[in-house]
């Protein structure tokens, strides 16, 4: 059926990961929910939360890697500092059963300010190469069985 066309049959394999975002105000337990995944995990550190919590875990058993962030004042270390991120990324997705990103929206930043030298002042017409490398980094962790948490923070509502 359907030869001569690019079509194939699918694919019976399952891959059983999990992708999540997890949002949740300040100091609420995100990082500590992300650490009770399969082990082992690699968690891209970008909150100055994670060494508080990191810890208990380790003690208690947990294969745990950390990989620190900041983000920087200037485009060109932004630059270096967002290959760093992904090379390791992928490498993580690959070779450990979790991944956690803590948080998505300071990765998100960096790109931003890889891309345009600033986090201010860029027109929301911009964001299109920012939002597209962020959707292929999604991407990525589909062609691998690591679960994937992206750990976000929220700011309390005013009415």
């Amino acid at each position: 059926m359907l030869k001569g066309t690019k079509f194939v049959p699918a694919s019976t394999t399952i891959l059983h990961r999990l992708i999540l975002a997890i949002d949740g105000q300040e100091k609420h337990g995100k990082t500590s929910f992300a650490c009770t995944a399969p082990g082992p995990i690699a968690i891209f550190n970008t909150d100055y939360g994670v060494m508080d919590v990191v810890p208990r875990f380790v003690l208690a058993g947990k294969e745990i890697f950390v990989s620190s962030y900041k983000i920087p004042a200037s485009q060109k270390a932004a630059e270096a500092e967002w290959l760093r991120f992904r090379s390791v990324f992928i490498q993580a997705l690959r070779e450990c059963r979790s991944v956690v990103v803590d948080t998505a929206t300071d990765i998100w930043e960096l790109i931003r300010l890889a891309e345009f030298g600033k986090l201010t002042q860029v027109k929301p017409h911009h964001y299109g190469s920012v939002n597209a490398i962020m959707r292929r980094l999604l991407r990525e962790s589909y062609d691998h069985e690591a679960n994937l948490l992206l750990l976000h923070k929220v700011k309390k509502q005013y009415q």
